[in-house]
């Protein structure tokens, strides 16, 4: 019997790790070699607790049967399936949005932009999350009685296909713009600086890998955009962290070698 589940696991679990320990890293040294942590500290945290939150549910969808041939499974088993691929997909979908807000707090303390920059960084930055959430919140509770969405049986009434695949397309659109946006902006300020080229190049990678995350956040790939329960088959990329979360890890000395 073909099962995805295991190798599902395996990405979701394994990404976490890395940003896991990246994360670890760069906390050690904000908490303990400069005995300070910031807001953005406080925010790759929380989106590292929605990390582990969403691959738990994923394993207890994976137990139910999720990466099996749906039509394999019994009518309990199905219903289990999408509950919980269902409930990973909110601390799921956190991890996407809330990095973003660590990266910006990050960018506006190194780069020290305009007031105007910093306001419509911000600015992206909100509408990012508020989008995600809404979107996810639309896919919860497009069914009434909500219990429907997975409970296969049961009568209901729920949202055409069309308003969830728009707000899904639109999430993406602003998840993937402010990835792109978050990476290409400070190379444009590295690269003007009086410093060796090659730590100009190394800033600019560890600080443009919003360019990675870009692509599985574009409309094309979002697997919300699909109908609930083609996307409760368990696509292992909606719930891994994405280098966004990795690049604020990743620069917790930035500050030293820019001066």
């Amino acid at each position: 019997m073909d099962d995805k589940g295991p190798m599902m696991l395996t990405v979701c679990w394994v990404f976490t790790a890395l940003a896991l320990l990246f994360v670890s890293a760069r906390l050690y040294v904000r908490a303990v070699v400069h005995d300070k942590l910031g807001f953005d500290d406080y925010v790759i945290l929380f989106s590292c607790f929605c990390a582990v939150l969403s691959n738990i549910f994923v394993t207890i969808s994976v137990s139910w049967g999720n990466g099996r041939h749906f039509a394999d499974l019994d009518l309990e088993q199905k219903e289990n399936t999408i509950k919980f691929m269902m409930a990973a997909y909110v601390p799921g979908i956190e991890t996407l949005g809330f990095p973003k807000l660590a990266v910006i707090a990050l960018l506006v303390r190194l780069l020290m932009p305009s007031r105007l920059h910093t306001i419509v960084l911000w600015s992206m930055g909100t509408i990012c999350c508020l989008s995600l959430t809404a979107m996810v919140m639309t896919l919860l509770l497009q069914c009434t009685p909500t219990q429907a969405l997975w409970t296969l049986t049961m009568p209901h009434n729920c949202l055409a296909p069309d308003v969830l695949e728009g707000l899904a397309y639109w999430a993406s659109t602003c998840s993937a713009f402010l990835d792109f946006y978050l990476a290409i902006y400070p190379a444009t300020v590295l690269w003007k600086l009086q410093m060796h080229t090659k730590k100009k190049l190394a800033l600019c990678c560890a600080l443009g890998m919003g360019l990675i995350s870009g692509a599985p956040a574009s409309p094309s790939s979002n697997p919300w955009s699909k109908k609930p329960k083609a996307a409760a088959s368990g696509d292992p990329g909606a719930t891994r962290p994405t280098p966004t979360m990795t690049t604020t890890s990743t620069m917790p000395k930035a500050q030293e070698i820019l001066v």
